[in-house]
């Protein structure tokens, strides 16, 4: 029987004591360096707060001064008190609707602002910034993680700003009209951040956890969703329903934990106001009772009292809503932080001269803390129209190299040019524009397969599509979705786009392909074979990891990679087709 609550996902409870983040200031640095918009509304947050304090004891002022003449029976009174009272309120609500405008632009602006970012950054990751970043964590970020942000921008920018400004505000006015009040709310009032900050530490720690497991259950639901085929083949699909269900509940349990300590916070802040308010008014009216205190001055007091601890009870209930915003900023600043390819200042490849090679291996070594020597050293010079072939057994480093070659995987020693340039030097532009790259497992994009196919080239028009699928079997596959060809047919989809982007490239030509043959049958891998031909007579270089004996056979070069060292030019293994 399966335990109810409590299951351990990847080795780890969160619902334990564990080690979690840095305690952070009342306004955190990491999410105002996320975006521009969250800046800007922080600082209309602060000259609103100050027009709101100053509209606040403007009221208490005047009703102050003006409803004793009431009470005296100066009727002449009503009228202008009544209309200052009219523009108080319409000031208090335009000052109010002012700060929704400002969360509102803020919101929208920072949702889209972040998600550019995380997107333009997942695109460039290499391969260890792309282990960090997982298609599930980025999923998360930029839906669940930009949507936590909101409450952040809403309600606690605002009310902090007020809390900033107003209780000091109403503070001294109170000093200045009751020595005695004051001293009561000064003992009284402090008391509420010092629970707020205990209570608040807990729920910080409480919502770790929540937002720990909310990315541990979408990581695991994707990976079930994605293996849901080979789950269903074995047998095991609904084993795994019970899991999900599992780690739901996990969820479930650590988020209502949050709410509780939410609802005890509250509970004491509302305590804490209500004592002192009251202390206030108990005191003030006895002495007004007495004669020790005028009538203005006491109005005075009580109006302004609860404006000392009212916006501390408000950013108290806002710190709640906006922890798991705060969690999340912490996550989108990590993922930030993933490592990505070199983005050098050269833009444009310089011609190169014919002798020069349009790519140059220089004992490139590529080597990996857990792993070990991947590949390399490796020396090779693939010159425009030649097509060469990287040979080896499995896990030999043939695709290392080319992911080195892409500048996906960093090199510990030697070089990669690409027309005498260093690949690290040109921009990830030029880089993009002078490698086509094929992959083994491609996933192509776009509403149809000639969409898919056009992606990513500038200028093209239909018949170069057409032409480009024409050559790979695919011309009758032209309007169908790229999610329902099968695994050959993506393959072939995938080298009918490199060759029509190496046919278009503005300079120096690389073609970099992936086992570019391994799903399909004899017939359509000489069509593939054929196509890298006439890309390489076509002036660019082309470069392939492959098994397959008749590519090996139709290649000007081959290298055979042996434990990631290359063997000498042509030396190959025996039946290579079958390693």
């Amino acid at each position: 029987m399966l335990e109810p609550v409590r299951p351990v996902v990847d080795g780890e409870d969160p619902l334990d004591p564990g080690e979690h983040r840095t305690r952070r200031g009342p306004i955190d640095p990491t999410l105002l360096q996320l975006a521009p918009a969250l800046r800007r509304h922080l600082s209309i947050c602060a000259g609103l707060a100050v027009a709101t304090a100053v509209v606040v004891l403007a009221q208490a002022e005047i009703i102050g001064r003006e409803l004793p003449r009431l009470i005296d029976g100066d009727l002449e009174a009503a009228t202008p008190l009544a209309g200052v009272l009219v523009a108080i309120g319409l000031g208090r609500f335009v000052l109010r609707w002012a700060t929704e405008v400002s969360a509102a632009r803020a919101a929208a602006a920072s949702r889209v602002e972040i998600t550019d970012r995380v997107i333009d950054h997942a695109l460039v990751l290499d391969e260890r910034g792309a282990a960090d970043a997982t298609p599930a964590r980025v999923t998360t970020l930029v839906t669940d993680g930009v949507d936590a942000l909101d409450p952040w921008i809403r309600e606690y920018v605002p009310a902090l700003c007020i809390a900033a400004v107003l209780p000091l505000a109403a503070g001294a006015r109170i000093f200045a009209a009751d020595l005695t009040s004051a001293v009561i709310l000064l003992v009284a009032i402090p008391l509420i951040p010092v629970f707020m900050i205990l209570i608040g530490r807990l729920a910080e720690d409480r919502a770790d956890r929540q937002w720990a497991t909310l990315q541990r259950l979408a990581a695991h639901f994707h990976d079930v969703l994605v293996g849901l085929p080979t789950l269903r083949l074995f047998g095991q699909a609904g084993a795994q329903v019970q899991r999900v269900r599992a780690v739901a509940e996990q969820y479930r349990v650590a988020v209502m934990r949050t709410l509780r300590v939410a609802f005890l916070s509250a509970a004491a802040m509302e305590l804490l106001a209500m004592l002192s308010v009251a202390l206030v008014a108990v005191t003030i009216g006895y002495r007004l009772s007495v004669g020790d205190v005028t009538l203005q001055a006491a109005l005075i007091v009580l109006l302004l009292a609860p404006e000392c601890s009212l916006p501390i009870r408000r950013v108290g209930a806002a710190f709640h809503a906006a922890q798991a915003g705060t969690d999340a900023a912490d996550e989108l600043s990590e993922l930030l932080a993933t490592t990505t390819t070199p983005d050098g200042p050269v833009d444009v490849l310089p011609t190169s001269e014919p002798t020069t090679p349009t790519l140059r291996i220089a004992g490139a070594t590529v080597v990996d803390p857990d792993r070990g020597r991947r590949v390399g050293p490796v020396d090779l010079d693939v010159h425009a129209g030649s097509l060469v072939a990287l040979v080896g057994a499995s896990g030999a480093g043939k695709s290392t190299l080319l992911d080195a070659v892409r500048c996906r995987v960093p090199l510990q020693r030697g070089h990669v040019e690409l027309a005498g340039v260093d690949v690290t030097d040109l921009s990830r532009t030029a880089r993009a524009d002078a490698l086509v790259w094929v992959p083994q497992l491609p996933d192509p994009v776009g509403s149809d397969v000639h969409a898919a196919v056009a992606a990513g080239s500038d200028r093209i028009d239909a018949a170069a599509v057409d032409e480009a699928l024409a050559a790979v079997d695919l011309a009758g596959f032209a309007g169908r979705r790229p999610s329902e060809l099968s695994g050959g047919e993506r393959q072939r989809l995938a080298v009918a786009r490199g060759v029509l982007r190496a046919g278009t490239a503005p300079g120096a030509c690389v073609l970099l392909a992936d086992e570019p043959t391994s799903h399909l049958d004899r017939h359509r891998a000489a069509l593939v074979i054929a196509v890298l031909r006439r890309v390489a007579a076509g002036g660019c270089a082309v470069m392939v990891a492959t098994h397959d004996p008749d590519l090996i056979g139709a290649a000007d070069h081959v290298v055979r990679l042996d434990e990631g060292r290359p063997t000498p030019e042509g030396v190959l293994p025996p039946n290579i087709g079958l390693a």
